[in-house]
């Protein structure tokens, strides 16, 4: 049932009907969450971001590819978790947001200390 509502709003955002696609989705999120349906949740949540791209609300979109991101590396689902760190890195970079950085928070607003090689002993 979720797919079918998540493949209606995919089909109103193309014809650009974006309040429609809006329903649809949230509905969709709904009947999925309620069920668990963990694969579906990570699918509508890369669709609602397409949608805030579309709107032209990339902070949003952020929020909702990080949602993506989470739920599929939960579920340790390699293919999810590329299909929304791609899209969630192009725009933190773009956004010159640092990608460790919460949206909506200030945590990480430093930049780590970067020392990949430590050897034993070495601060």
């Amino acid at each position: 049932m979720a797919t079918t509502q998540r493949l209606l709003g995919d089909l109103a955002r193309s014809k650009r009907n974006y309040e429609e696609a809006r329903q649809w989705y949230s509905e969709a999120l709904a009947i999925a969450n309620q069920l668990g349906d963990q694969p579906e949740m990570g699918r509508l949540f890369l669709a609602q971001a397409k949608l805030m791209i579309d709107l032209g609300q990339p902070q949003h979109a952020i929020l909702l590819l990080s949602g993506a991101l989470a739920t599929y590396k939960e579920m340790e689902h390699a293919r999810g978790a590329v299909k929304a760190a791609l899209p969630y890195f192009s725009f933190c970079f773009s956004a010159r947001l640092p990608a460790w950085k919460k949206p909506g928070s200030d945590e990480g607003t430093r930049s780590p200390r970067m020392n990949p090689i430590r050897k034993e002993g070495v601060g």
